[in-house]
């Protein structure tokens, strides 16, 4: 039975987050990311530095399903040993077909820690909201950041677990910069209906940078030559339009290509841009999870 925790009412105009909120059935920092739910494993006494990537397992179980789809949206945060919220990411859309009247979330969250976080105790919480049932689930786990001298970090908990993680994450370094901000590709996901690209970017410089997605400019070519838009195929502006990167903090967003693209199996190229400048992020030899 799910824990029920006291929350607060957002009146919005589609997310609706109702008074209570009920625990995430599994919420783990994992040691890798393995693209399979059964074979992750739990990290029994996390440790990071800063600028390390963690990776965290998070399972909600009988979501709603309207129309033959389940729509959340979810979102992660920072907070310190005296319980204050550092920082918040932005909220991440995940929709999902189902012939079935429910629907499981399963995913690893990818998450950079800022290379500027210092030494101590931390919390990580996790917010889901169910547009369907208006239901919010939340989820909580606990680490240490300090320098790590051993494989101390690593040290695993096998369990066998069942369920679908998302896709492994690029093991190659992808990178790129516009005015000042680090782009880093951080995981490529195949899904039957669309083609989903995450990225990371971090802002090392500026307090007023600002800059702003342009997803219609999104494009990929892949190793026939065959070219895909986001204008034609972007997922009803999944991409996260709008999102800003405060110094010191990595932030999270994707870009999602409808079907055909789940025929690619590489990118030749991958090219996002933004609005109010000619640069551009441009990575080449994206490989792409099989099948």
């Amino acid at each position: 039975m799910k824990k029920v925790i006291l929350g607060i009412v957002f009146l919005t105009f589609f997310w609706n987050v109702s008074l209570f909120a009920e625990s995430v059935d599994q919420m783990w920092i994992v040691k890798e990311h393995t693209g399979s739910a059964s074979s992750l494993q739990r990290v029994s006494e996390p440790l990071f530095s800063p600028g390390q990537t963690m990776y965290v397992y998070i399972l909600v179980n009988n979501l709603g399903v309207k129309w033959g789809e389940g729509q959340v949206k979810w979102k992660y945060y920072y907070q310190s040993s005296d319980g204050k919220i550092i920082w918040a990411s932005p909220f991440t859309p995940v929709s999902r077909r189902s012939s079935d009247p429910s629907w499981n979330f399963s995913e690893v969250v990818t998450i950079s820690l800022p290379s500027t976080i210092p030494e101590g105790s931390y919390g990580l919480g996790f917010s889901l909201v169910d547009a369907h049932t208006l239901k919010e689930y939340r989820g909580w786990v606990e680490f240490r950041v300090g320098i790590v001298t051993t494989d101390q970090n690593l040290t695993a908990e096998p369990d066998q677990q069942q369920g679908k993680a998302a896709a492994p994450e690029v093991q190659q370094d992808f990178t790129s910069s516009v005015n000042g901000i680090r782009f880093t590709l951080v995981a490529v996901e195949k899904r039957p209906e669309r083609l989903v690209i995450t990225f990371t970017g971090n802002n090392g410089e500026s307090e007023e940078q600002k800059l702003v997605l342009y997803p219609y400019s999104a494009r990929i070519i892949d190793r026939e030559g065959n070219e895909y838009q986001y204008a034609d195929l972007g997922d009803g502006g999944s991409l996260a339009a709008g999102v800003s990167f405060p110094p010191g903090i990595p932030t999270m967003a994707d870009i999602r290509f409808r079907r055909p693209t789940n025929t690619i199996m590489s990118m030749a190229l991958l090219s996002f841009s933004f609005y109010h400048t000619d640069e551009m992020v441009e990575l080449r030899g994206v490989p792409v999870p099989y099948p």
